[in-house]
């Protein structure tokens, strides 16, 4: 066997490189279940803090935004201060909801992730 020739397979053929990259690419999803199943993250991966990290950001927009268009309903109506207190209510309202929202689906997912984990 030369150098330039490549390794041979279990049957003494030559490895093609389509095979070598479905390899590697078992190998990752291979690790990359077991570390899920040992709770590990990967690289990949984002942590529910990073997660949920961007709720306040959004709270704090939907808040604005329904505000803003409450004042621009107060100057387009001349209705004085109840287009702003009405996109006030309505963005914490709504920005409320997409909290929510969000937190639920992080506890369906970890709990998801946890009875994964476990082995059952």
């Amino acid at each position: 066997m030369g150098f330039s020739e490549p390794p041979a397979g279990p049957a003494g053929e030559t490895e093609s490189p389509e095979s070598r990259e479905r390899a590697k690419a078992i190998a990752r999803r291979r690790d990359a279940l077991l570390a899920a199943a040992r709770g590990e993250r990967t690289k990949g991966d984002t942590g529910s803090a990073a997660r949920l990290g961007g709720l306040g950001v959004q709270f704090a927009v939907a808040i604005l935004l329904f505000l803003y268009l409450g004042n621009w309903a107060d100057h387009k109506l001349n209705s004085g201060p109840w287009g702003v207190l009405g996109g006030l209510c309505v963005g914490f309202a709504s920005g409320l909801y997409l909290m929510l929202r969000a937190v639920k689906d992080e506890n369906t997912r970890t709990g998801e992730q946890q009875t994964h984990g476990k082995g059952s």
